[in-house]
């Protein structure tokens, strides 16, 4: 068991240009399905989340700091990604 691959998410918000970026990490086995994924944990952001799959994703986004709502970009790899 090892870490198969990551998911990126990046949170943003407009309103006060707060941003944060955190991961979650999938284990398993390459060589079998993995659905061990863990939590999504942001610190400056309440969010919604859901699953897609055994796979989680977020639906919503609000910045705790100013109350607007957020936009959420997410990738895959095992290093931070090149947001745009």
């Amino acid at each position: 068991m090892g870490i198969v691959d990551k998911k990126w998410f990046k949170f943003a918000c407009p309103k006060c240009e707060t941003e944060e970026i955190t991961a979650i990490t999938d284990s398993g086995s390459q060589y079998g399905q993995s659905a061990h994924w863990s939590g999504i944990g942001a610190r400056g952001f309440s969010f919604v989340s859901v699953s897609i799959g055994s796979e989680p994703d977020v639906e919503s986004a609000t910045c705790k700091a100013c109350g607007g709502p957020a936009t959420v970009q997410t990738d895959y790899g095992f290093g931070e990604p090149k947001w745009d």
